[in-house]
């Protein structure tokens, strides 16, 4: 996440705050049924990965 927030806020004052905003809420609102279904695999390994897609989309609107 606190890579995420660093290139967010990199664009956001290359390319405005609302256009990267909307991209971040746009990929978390794609992303939410797939990491939904990492987290039903019960794996670790997936429930891990689906946590960093989680916080990496999140940071991205946190970032502007």
């Amino acid at each position: 996440m606190g890579v995420t927030i660093l290139v967010a806020g990199w664009s956001s004052d290359r390319f405005g705050r609302l256009p990267v905003y909307l991209a971040g809420a746009a990929f978390v609102g794609l992303m939410a049924f797939p990491v939904f279904w990492l987290v039903d695999t019960k794996s670790p390994v997936f429930i891990a990965l689906a946590l960093a897609i989680g916080l990496g989309g999140t940071g991205i609107m946190y970032g502007p």
